[in-house]
């Protein structure tokens, strides 16, 4: 073969700059059989064996870029043995060229045709010849690649090595420190484990994992795709499970780091813990159940408070439980060394440790069928006997009695299993003490958790005892709490002819004039709408006092009480039921019509609401049939009632119902609306309107020459000073901003200009506010991604040579848009977005009217980056302290001063050096809040400052240790 060059190949590889060309010309020759990849190396055997170092890595570099574009299945099996030998041999050459090998072997190894021996013979020359964790990162992730490929999909050959094989492996990957390198041996090791017979090397390999538990680990903050420390730890505790063999060290270890004093290493522990209890043999756990035991006998009975570690120590109890769950003599076993240490704390209720007692019980109990029955026989006895033979109890004691009781009853529920468990005559004692609550109301408290009992125990209650439990639920059904409502909800699921009957009959099919109890009985029935034998009574009910009653505020009620009940996200079914059988979107409409504007105000409003939370569970075409019949009816320069009523049928119409029939005959009317009225509301809704249709509008001709238009009459009222007119640009820019409108920059920009206006700069300063808002009835159908970021931009773009002149206006106005702007956009422009920042912070001592809500915006921003140790803000510590403490006593606003607080708190994780030479000054100024009249504002103080007053003694501490 002739190289496609005239000189040698060593000049070549020396001088040449188009060697990338040159190799794509050999690889085209080699896929096309025009050349063999055995005659290719023999041309390239003057460099590859030439005395020079440097020039032999030229030569196996190129050779390996050639490996590595050949296609995968071009090379037959002899020619890859030749290779394979090739560069085995080459691994003894010097240690410079061992990574241009690894990288050709990483190529050679995934070819189709790989000779079923090459896979032994390049293990056993990389362990044999290239040390790998003297290799640098990327060398060494080349070498497991290997490894982890190899050992894959060539099993049978690699078994045959035995020890020598996993001897290697432990070599190779022991003491590997790069993050990323660890997570791909932790998620691959586990297969390997399970696929390669350990042996003798089982304790060997548990260490290659062991020291590194646990877990001590900080990501770079620069490192944009950071490994976390939450990872590793997850990924390594499946490394210290992945052997039966590991079971006795695996514990071992668990157990001797829960000793810890560290809260991530010790749920680091209890997580392992959790971990081998799942994956280990039974009888592994038995063994070592004791000590599992003394140790979370330790966490959970000594009075601990830690909420974390609390629910993981429960978990690895419920762990050890679960194992068991078919196994009646061990779980016993299990059950009654728990219960030895524990019985005696629940005959004492007085005790410190009856409550994270009841916790461990009720975990039990809830782990399996078996556990279940233990503890309730053992536990339940004790709770009932409280609560029927125990006159001396407390109201508070009672309730805690009932509470626990209420517990027992979410785990066991069913009559038949509870029945099973402690039997009738249990059950028919609480439901006597349930009934004497009920009758003789001693204690809101008391009915409440009364209420809560009943609604866990709803199937089981007995006939008569039913009956009272109706009576009191409707002689409370006008001021009804939420306990209530859920209990006479619970009992309608399952007798709801009993319910509509014996508490619902008189409620319904009547008016009421008092719009206070209207309101209770109204939020209860709306929990009933759920049951599907009681939906058309309580719709009845509803419909007769929004359409035959006169009473506005009844009416308003029943509107909020259905926006409520519309709103939520299982609603869809009643919605469609509420539109085709009870006609309420033209009953609404009417509603709207007949009533006063002066007076019915509030109504036309909710309805409106109502009806666009129907409209939209409405299919298309049903959406588009009520829009073409009614929208050209509407009248909104002439009648105030037709703007509630287009709001109902727009406020949530989808996307896809075209509306270019009415867009400009709408925008114009909407806008004259919004630019005449003096009714705050009125504006609102046509400003809400305007801003969803341009949102929506197709982006053409057509519909740009409408904006085009509707902007011109907008300018000419803004120079007659209009403010409303600047109100309608901020609504208008915010629809098509949030659709990446084209227009839209033009918009903000004219905002910008405006914030320098003499009298529309705080008309200005409002629509930038309105921009950044969410209004959960605004209706944006459009959104494209990334939209924020693009505002950010954009008003960067327009304010930012203006804000160096530190404009109060212009800073409030950046200061509402970096509220919405991701934060990690924010980072990425802090040099620009910071000295804003430090600004809006910056108190003005002869300001009579600071600005609370732009300081309080900038420091949670601020605070963020504080809680990521930003490199940025300790660059400025030296003034932001300065100002925070300023803050910390702002009298205009309590959120502020609590916010500061914060801050200076979260400022303490700052490395401690930096933070010296603020310390007293620090803690000097912080005893002014501590008087504060706020006590929000003292926690907040008084947490500040303990954490400075702590600057070091953690530190000093481990030291003296």
């Amino acid at each position: 073969m002739k190289f496609p060059w005239s000189t040698s190949i060593v000049d070549v590889l020396k001088n040449d700059n188009k060697l990338d060309e040159k190799l794509q010309e050999i690889v085209k020759a080699l896929t096309h059989h025009k050349e063999d990849i055995t005659q290719v190396v023999e041309e390239l055997g003057p460099a590859l064996t030439h005395k020079d170092v440097e020039i032999r890595l030229k030569g196996m570099e190129f050779l390996s870029d050639l490996l590595r574009s050949l296609p995968k299945d071009l090379l037959d099996e002899k020619a890859l043995g030749f290779i394979v030998a090739f560069y085995c041999d080459r691994m003894k050459d010097h240690h410079s060229i061992s990574p241009q090998v690894i990288i050709g072997l990483v190529a050679i190894i995934k070819m189709k045709n790989l000779p079923r021996s090459s896979p032994v013979l390049v293990l056993q020359q990389i362990f044999a010849n290239i040390p790998c964790q003297t290799q640098v990162r990327g060398d060494r992730a080349n070498i497991f690649t290997i490894i982890q490929y190899l050992s894959d999909n060539y099993q049978v050959e690699l078994q045959a090595m035995g020890a020598d094989f996993i001897y290697g492996v432990i070599q190779a990957v022991e003491g590997e420190r790069d993050p990323r390198n660890l997570v791909f041996l932790f998620e691959f090791m586990p297969r390997f484990i399970n696929t390669y017979p350990l042996r003798h090397l089982s304790e060997e390999m548990f260490e290659v994992f062991s020291c590194y538990f646990p877990i001590d680990f900080f990501p770079s903050p620069n490192d944009p795709q950071a490994i976390t420390r939450d990872i590793l730890a997850e990924k390594l505790s499946v490394c210290l499970c992945a052997s039966k063999e590991f079971a006795e060290n695996c514990f071992a270890l668990a157990l001797e780091k829960l000793e810890t004093d560290v809260k991530v290493a010790k749920l680091d522990s209890l997580n392992l813990l959790i971990k081998a209890v799942t994956n280990f043999e039974p009888t592994s756990v038995l063994e070592k159940f004791d000590e599992i035991w003394q140790f979370m006998k330790l966490e959970l009975l000594s009075g601990a408070k830690d909420k974390d570690v609390n629910e993981t120590a429960l978990a690895v109890i419920s762990a050890v439980l679960k194992k068991f769950k078919s196994d009646q003599a061990n779980s016993e076993i299990i059950l009654n060394k728990i219960f030895t240490n524990t019985i005696g704390t629940l005959l004492n209720r007085d005790s410190n440790l009856y409550k994270p007692t009841m916790e461990l019980v009720l975990k039990c109990a809830n782990a399996t069928d078996i556990s279940c029955g233990y503890v309730i026989n053992k536990v339940l006895p004790i709770t009932l006997t409280d609560l029927t033979s125990n006159e001396e109890l407390t109201v508070k004691e009672k309730c805690e009695v009932l509470e626990d009781f209420r517990q027992f009853m979410m785990i066991v529920g069913g009559k038949k299993l509870l029945a099973h468990y402690i039997g009738d005559n249990y059950i028919l004692q609480i439901q006597k003490e349930l009934m004497k609550v009920l009758m003789t109301p001693s204690s809101e408290d008391l009915t409440k958790v009364t209420c809560l009992v009943l609604q866990s125990m709803a199937d089981i209650i007995s006939d008569e005892n039913r009956q009272i439990v109706y009576k009191s639920l409707k002689e409370n059904l006008t001021r009804s709490t939420e306990e209530q409502r859920q209990c006479i909800l619970a009992f309608a699921k399952v007798f709801p002819k009993e319910v509509r009957e014996n508490v619902l009959e008189s409620f319904l099919s009547r008016t009421y004039e008092d719009a206070n109890k209207a309101k209770n009985v109204f939020a209860t029935l709306s929990f009933l709408l759920e049951v599907s034998e009681l939906r058309d009574s309580v719709i009845e009910v509803l419909s007769l006092n929004l359409f035959n009653n006169k009473n506005l505020q009844v009416q308003l009620v029943v509107l909020e009480v259905l926006n409520k009940v519309l709103s939520s996200e299982n609603c869809h079914q009643l919605a469609r039921i509420l539109f085709d059988e009870w006609r309420i979107v033209i009953k609404l409409m009417d509603l709207i019509k007949n009533e006063n504007p002066d007076e019915g105000q509030d109504v036309m409003y909710q309805a409106s609401l109502v009806m666009s939370l129907v409209v939209r569970t409405l299919p298309n075409d049903q959406q588009m049939a009520l829009v073409e019949k009614y929208l050209p009816l509407m009248k909104l320069n002439e009648s105030i009632p037709d703007l509630y009523v287009t709001s109902g049928l727009l406020g949530f119409l989808d996307a896809a119902v075209p509306m270019e029939a009415h867009f400009e005959t709408l925008v114009n009317e909407l806008t004259k609306l919004s630019l005449h009225s003096n009714d705050e509301v009125v504006r609102k809704l046509a400003n809400q309107l305007l801003c969803s249709l341009f949102n929506r509008a197709p982006i053409d001709d057509k519909h740009r020459k409408i904006l085009r238009k509707i902007y011109d009459v907008i300018k000419e009222e803004v120079k007659k000073h209009n403010h409303q007119a600047v109100e309608i640009l901020g609504w208008i820019s915010k629809g098509l901003l949030a659709r990446g409108h084209p227009d839209a920059a033009e918009i903000l920009e004219t905002l910008s200009e405006l914030l320098d206006h003499p009298k529309l700069s705080k008309s200005a300063e409002l629509a930038f506010e309105i921009i950044s808002l969410e209004f959960p009835q605004l209706h944006l159908p459009l959104l494209k991604h990334f939209f924020k970021q693009r505002i950010f931009v954009l008003a960067l773009k327009f304010l930012e040579n203006k804000i160096e002149k530190y404009s109060e206006h212009h800073l409030t106005a950046m200061a509402h848009i970096l509220q919405i702007t991701p934060h990690q956009a924010l980072k990425m422009n802090l040099e620009k977005v910071g000295p804003i920042l430090f600004k809006c912070v910056q108190i003005d001592p002869e300001d009579p009217k600071p600005h609370s809500k732009r300081i309080l915006l900038s420091l949670k921003i601020i605070n963020n980056f504080i809680h990521d140790k930003n490199q940025y803000i300790l660059n400025h510590l030296q003034h932001l302290v300065n100002d925070l403490l300023k803050l910390s006593q702002f009298k205009p606003s309590m959120d502020v001063r609590i916010m500061a607080c914060k801050c200076l708190e979260n400022i303490t994780k700052y490395p401690l050096f930096t933070l010296v030479p603020y310390k007293s000054d620090v803690i000097h100024e912080l005893t002014i809040p501590l008087d504060d009249h706020k006590r929000l504002v003292r926690n907040a103080a008084v947490s500040a400052r303990m954490a400075w007053f702590l600057l070091g003694e953690n530190d000093a501490a481990q030291s003296s240790k």
